[in-house]
């Protein structure tokens, strides 16, 4: 985007219409709506497709997001196995400076990747869980700067990790 005019049509596209290349819960056939910029009816598909085609890097890079997405969401853990190289290739061969972080944490956590499509119960196996805890008790330890009570602090994080269970006294 930086490397446009501020008043230029891709600058307008890449800066106003950027969530169109980031979220999936968009529709994009949705009703045309006249563009005043743009001087055209355009729906959300228009635009992410006229912003594919300011460049051949931002379409590949795109596409290549879809393609993680569609690994992550509908593959079973046979087909991780055997496409996980295959995805990593692609990446690699894009040749993306903003993509070498993502390759490299590729390549180091390739194994817990793939366990990651373990299903319980239907269920993906993840620690969200334990994520969502944790993050509660970081909420209640910024909260309660000022209780000076250590115990009274734990007796708290208890009660709100289980509320049920735990007694107080």
């Amino acid at each position: 985007m930086k490397s446009y005019e501020t008043n230029s049509q891709e600058y307008y596209l890449l800066n106003r219409f950027k969530f169109l290349l980031f979220d999936r819960g968009v529709n994009l056939d949705g009703e045309k709506r006249f563009n005043k910029k743009l001087q055209t009816y355009l729906n959300y598909g228009d635009l992410l497709e006229l912003m594919l085609s300011i460049d051949d890097e931002i379409r590949k890079a795109y596409e290549l997001k879809e393609e993680y997405v569609i690994f992550n969401s509908s593959f079973t853990i046979e087909e991780a196995r055997d496409n996980y190289d295959c995805l990593l290739d692609d990446f690699i061969k894009a040749n993306i400076n903003e993509y070498e972080e993502f390759i490299t944490l590729l390549r180091n956590w390739k194994s817990e990747i793939i366990n990651s499509f373990n299903k319980w119960n239907g269920k993906r196996i993840n620690n969200g869980i334990a994520e969502s805890i944790n993050q509660n008790i970081a909420t209640i330890i910024y909260n309660t700067k000022g209780i000076r009570n250590t115990s009274r602090r734990r007796k708290r994080i208890m009660y709100s990790i289980n509320k049920d269970g735990f007694n107080l006294y």
